[in-house]
């Protein structure tokens, strides 16, 4: 099981309600309450009230057990006190909020919300929550929100917020709707009811649209080099078209893609190489994508930077030394060798090799 409660107090009396526990099997809940002072805890009603002796603060824990035996517990503080702060009148509530009433998928919308403070004190923290209801493709909603902080008796704040709308949104009207919060006078947060916009979002799918949803950048980026655009575009209409992606720069280069057909509703990414000059200068450039469908077509430009390729660092260069490869000895020489000192042997054998000359020493004649 979930516990929760809320409670309000008056006076030395808490009043609080757990309507809000539940327990996902459908089980039936059981509700111990623990008040925090010195009255034992007691089982009771989902809706009770307690009055405590004295002022003070007070933790109130409540328990909740199903038929199971499973349980949960929840613990909130309260303050009571016998003279209670004032209650703030009035209320916080949206004047007005602008927006065109009729956009196209992919396009950006401006929502202006006014919000006026109709109590007799300041309120603080004020902001305001803006949902366009079911628009994302998945059925959820597409949020923003807005930060207005404080905002004097009697005075209002203006802002914006801009949205844009998903590509595949469907062409159909959808509700936009609004939250507001805010601390009060005695520093508790507040929160108004959903308040309903009186004219609703229409999204018209126009027969021809064709969006560059994004480009980016790839390739070294330096003088004699190449660069790459991967170029998003996505087909928003409800016709299917024949496409061809351009690309130029400031620096001279002028690429072309072949044609292709894209379906309503579906998106690619082209890929467009381009050469960029070796005398170029470094610095920024910009780089424009025009595609074309039928008698139509859309741009974007976006922002290169070329720079000078990073010189090599000698210092940290290591020059690994080649291995020598080892001499072996040709094998002809080795068996020429081997026949020579067997040609030998054979001759001393047979008294066929030469005897050696005799030495004659010379001797001095001394007179």
């Amino acid at each position: 099981p979930v516990a929760n409660f809320t409670f309000s107090t008056s006076g030395l009396t808490v009043s609080v309600d757990a309507s809000s526990s539940y327990d996902p099997d459908g089980d039936t809940l059981t509700y111990y309450w623990n008040w925090g002072d010195s009255a034992l805890a007691e089982q009771g009603s989902a809706i009770t009230s307690h009055t405590y002796a004295t002022n003070g603060t007070y933790n109130i824990t409540l328990t909740v057990v199903d038929s199971h035996g499973a349980s949960n517990s929840i613990i909130k503080q309260v303050t009571v006190s016998s003279t209670n702060p004032p209650v703030p009148v009035g209320t916080l509530y949206v004047k007005k909020l602008d927006f065109d009433d009729s956009v196209k998928p992919g396009e950006e919308v401006e929502f202006e919300l006014k919000v006026e403070n109709g109590f007799s004190s300041e309120v603080n923290d004020v902001s305001a929550e803006i949902r366009i209801v079911g628009i994302n493709t998945d059925g959820e909603d597409l949020v923003d929100t807005i930060d207005f902080g404080r905002i004097s008796p009697g005075k209002y704040k203006s802002d914006t917020v801009y949205f844009t709308i998903p590509s595949d949104a469907q062409a159909k009207e959808y509700t936009v709707k609004v939250k507001l919060s805010w601390t009060d006078m005695n520093g508790n947060y507040q929160e108004s009811d959903w308040w309903t916009a009186p004219s609703k979002l229409s999204v018209e799918r126009p027969k021809h649209q064709i969006l560059i949803d994004d480009v980016t950048l790839a390739g070294g980026l330096t003088p004699g080099g190449y660069g790459e655009a991967a170029i998003s575009i996505e087909n928003s209409g409800a016709s299917d078209e024949n496409v061809q992606v351009r690309l130029t720069t400031d620096f001279g280069a002028n690429e072309i893609g072949a044609l292709f057909k894209l379906k309503s509703g579906e998106s690619t990414v082209q890929y467009l190489r381009f050469a960029i000059p070796e005398n170029i200068k470094p610095g920024n450039y910009f780089l424009t994508v025009n595609v074309v469908y039928g008698t139509n077509s859309v741009t974007k430009k976006v922002v290169l930077t070329i720079t000078n390729p990073k010189p090599i660092d000698e210092s940290v260069v290591s020059v690994v030394p080649q291995e020598q490869p080892k001499q072996e000895p040709p094998v002809l020489t080795i068996a020429l060798l081997v026949v020579i000192a067997l040609l030998a042997g054979v001759a001393t054998w047979l008294g066929l090799s030469p005897k050696p000359t005799p030495v004659v020493a010379k001797r001095r004649m001394v007179r």
